[in-house]
């Protein structure tokens, strides 16, 4: 039934690969060094997404973003493409507003809007029903 191992066989992990990794790290890709501009890829949820930006340097803002669903067996998941131009302000920086529900955010979000640039705002469903609220996340820069 067992087979004893010989000792000249090396030992190989049976671990078998998976195809999302459960941590994922910043992706930056720099497009063109003179300028200072670049491209952010990061992969996650919206919660992790939002962490992410929160660690960008002030001076570096994103000027226009791009996201897709990556697969459809990972809930929520998506790919988002920050596109990163270093601003004419180096005291600018990214301002993320989060809310569940549209009320929400219009209640988070009516404070600051006239005051500073929108970029973006994100979604992302709460669970699989498609009644459910969404998770948003308004990027402004200011």
């Amino acid at each position: 039934m067992y087979e004893k191992k010989k000792k000249d066989e090396p030992v190989v992990d049976s671990i078998p690969e998976t195809k999302t990794p459960l941590k994922q790290d910043i992706q930056v890709s720099k497009a063109d060094t003179s300028t200072g501009n670049y491209i952010l890829r990061l992969d996650g949820l919206v919660t992790q997404i939002q962490k992410e930006l929160e660690k960008i340097p002030a001076g570096d803002i994103p000027v226009k973003v791009l996201h897709e669903a990556a697969d459809l067996h990972t809930f929520g998941r998506q790919t988002y493409l920050f596109f990163m131009e270093k601003s004419k302000n180096l005291g600018e920086k990214v301002l993320l507003i989060d809310a569940v529900g549209l009320e929400e955010l219009s209640r988070k979000v009516k404070d600051i809007y006239g005051k500073y640039l929108l970029i973006d705002v994100v979604s992302q469903p709460v669970n699989k029903r498609p009644q459910s609220k969404k998770i948003y996340l308004a990027i402004f820069v200011g």
